[in-house]
């Protein structure tokens, strides 16, 4: 029997996480009967009634939740390492908590992996057949060109490098040691994947934001942030292809260095010199980032195949929703670290929350 794992981190989600844990529960469990479900819900320190919503959602849902609680937002990045070492399946399929990708095409990434059973799969909505519905036009240039770069840079095929929406492998996303604490996490795992040699498959998908105008509205990808996150991820096509940078003008100088030596034009042996050297010490700056690149790669397969598993997650506590919905009052957490709860600390074992999760636990999901 395969062992499947739906994860969904939620910041602030009150008002959309309960719906989307009842379809999302609802959907997986009737296409996918033989599976063995769990839903793992990481609310980063969310300051409405998001763990609230999980909570109740988690009573009617038809298969077993985790819900764990960030005592301070950690960013998407830390959300989902936290999520990964809390899985247990097989397969672990990330969505986001308001479903801007439906719940169909979360179901077609896992007919992917039947069929392939691929490292990495990955809804996307910039491939042949992929789409993108209502979100706003300047965030969607910005996703398009900062993903066409990452795509010219990366070693695959691969279209959408910056989405969250994707289906692992368990056992192989575990293995990977992870660092990054925002979305940069998503192209982290590409390419940290690539260097694994890591089987990668898209699948076309829809992103779809109607009906979240508000949403869209009021979003961090609209602000300053957005552009910073953006400017991040295209810095980070440096990290496929390092080499390419001093490779580049190192050729163009070159070119230009033959020309002016070819025209023989006045005064052009000076300048043909002082170009071959620039073009030479770049060519050599190029290579020997190829060499870090290499030494990091071999470093990086070595120590992932040793650890076993995702390192440096976020503080966080398990909590048990039965205990959360017992609760007359609710205060949202503040972003500072507090003691557990009495029937948290039972089922953790302790206020470090390092022990096992409670057998039989009902929780629910989470978004970006």
């Amino acid at each position: 029997m395969v062992r499947a794992s739906v994860v969904v981190p939620a910041f602030n989600e009150e008002a959309v996480i309960a719906a989307s844990l009842a379809e999302v529960g609802a959907a997986v469990t009737q296409a996918y009967p033989d599976f063995e479900w769990e839903i793992v819900v990481v609310d980063d320190g969310s300051t409405d009634g998001t763990l609230q919503q999980v909570a109740a959602a988690a009573a009617e849902l038809p298969l077993e939740t985790v819900v764990v609680r960030h005592l301070r937002n950690a960013g998407l990045g830390g959300a989902l390492r936290t999520a990964f070492g809390r899985t247990r399946g097989d397969i672990v399929l990330v969505l986001d908590a308001d479903l801007s990708y439906s719940v169909r095409d979360a179901l077609a990434l896992v007919a992917a992996w039947v069929d392939t059973r691929a490292d990495v799969v990955i809804a996307s909505p910039y491939m042949p057949g992929g789409r993108t519905v209502d979100v706003p036009r300047t965030l969607e240039r910005r996703s398009r060109i900062a993903n066409r770069l990452l795509s010219l840079t990366s070693q695959q095929d691969i279209r959408t490098l910056t989405g969250m929406v994707r289906l692992y492998d368990g056992g192989f996303l575990r293995s990977l040691s992870l660092k990054a604490s925002d979305v940069d996490i998503n192209v982290e795992i590409i390419y940290k994947a690539e260097v694994l040699r890591a089987r990668i498959v898209e699948v076309p998908a829809t992103l779809d934001w109607s009906g979240l105008s508000e949403r869209a509205g009021r979003t961090q990808l609209m602000s300053r942030r957005s552009r910073w996150v953006t400017a991040k991820t295209l810095v980070m096509t440096y990290l496929f292809r390092p080499f390419w940078f001093p490779l580049a003008p190192a050729l163009v100088l070159g070119v230009a260095a033959l020309v002016l030596i070819a025209t023989g034009a006045l005064g052009a042996e000076g300048w043909a010199v002082v170009l071959t050297v620039l073009s030479v010490n770049l060519a050599v700056a190029s290579l020997s980032q190829l060499q870090a690149k290499r030494y990091f790669e071999e470093l990086f397969f070595a120590a992932t195949r040793a650890s076993g598993g995702p390192a440096g997650a976020p503080p966080a506590e398990v909590l048990d929703p039965a205990a959360v919905r017992r609760r007359q009052t609710w205060t949202p957490a503040p972003p500072v670290a507090e003691p557990l709860t009495h029937d948290a600390a039972r089922l953790v074992g302790g206020e470090d929350g390092s022990a096992a999760r409670r057998a039989g636990a009902t929780g629910g999901p989470a978004a970006q």
